[in-house]
């Protein structure tokens, strides 16, 4: 065996973009080759190099047809009507599904959403002097993110809503809501979309973050809905 052809198992880690932990169960299960010298254990590192290729290509962006689709399945996974996904032809009805389902079983689905659905519109994050959760009860706002019950969060001091483009600016106004200061975390996030929320929005948006927290509660919320603990 030559040394220089193996990584150790930190450094492919590095590499793929994953943590040590999902490195080793990628070897467990047989998706990545190794062998034992001693005590470390080491990949081959064409097959890093053969790992990074084949993500780059599972994780290219969607094109705007088939990132609307995945979302209709999405929205069917967690309970809610989808017209578009109905409307679409069966090929393309059955490779969203797939790619659903797809994102149930992946340890790393949030990251994997975010490549194939780039964040989308404008995310305004700001600062609200009083409660921040006033915001909800505002009618040109509608809850979602982790403010929507489906996250399962709601967490106090926080608000996460969504606001048409052609309300934004009285939204703002009416709440005061301003740029965060120097130092300070915003306390209210607003999507500016034409887009209505639905469940899989809201998935969107906790994914959106890019956040361990909310990486965790949607990957919880996907899973619950359909009934998968793995």
């Amino acid at each position: 065996m030559e040394l220089d052809d193996y990584v150790p198992v930190a450094m492919a880690a590095r590499h793929l973009g994953l943590s040590d932990r999902r490195v080793r169960q990628l070897i467990e299960s047989g998706a990545l080759p190794a062998r034992r010298m001693g005590h470390a254990l080491l990949v081959p590192a064409s097959a890093v190099a053969s790992m990074k290729v084949h993500q780059s290509r599972r994780r290219r962006p969607l094109s705007p047809r088939s990132a609307a689709t995945l979302l209709g399945a999405l929205d069917e996974l967690l309970g809610a009507p989808s017209p578009f996904l109905d409307a679409a032809i069966d090929r393309d009805r059955s490779r969203a599904r797939a790619r659903a389902r797809q994102l149930v079983d992946d340890p790393e689905a949030m990251a994997l959403l975010r490549a194939w659905i780039p964040p989308g519109g404008r995310r305004l994050a700001l600062v609200h002097l009083g409660s921040p959760e006033a915001v909800a009860d505002d009618p040109g706002v509608a809850v979602t993110g982790i403010s929507h019950p489906l996250s399962g969060m709601a967490p106090a001091g926080e608000f996460e809503g969504h606001v048409a483009p052609t309300e934004v600016d009285d939204v703002v106004a009416r709440h005061r809501l301003v740029p965060p200061p120097t130092g300070q975390p915003a306390n209210v996030v607003l999507h500016v979309d034409e887009a209505p929320v639905t469940p899989a929005r809201v998935l969107l948006a906790l994914a959106d973050w890019a956040s361990p927290r909310e990486d965790e509660q949607a990957l919880r919320m996907l899973r619950g809905a359909a009934g998968s603990d793995s």
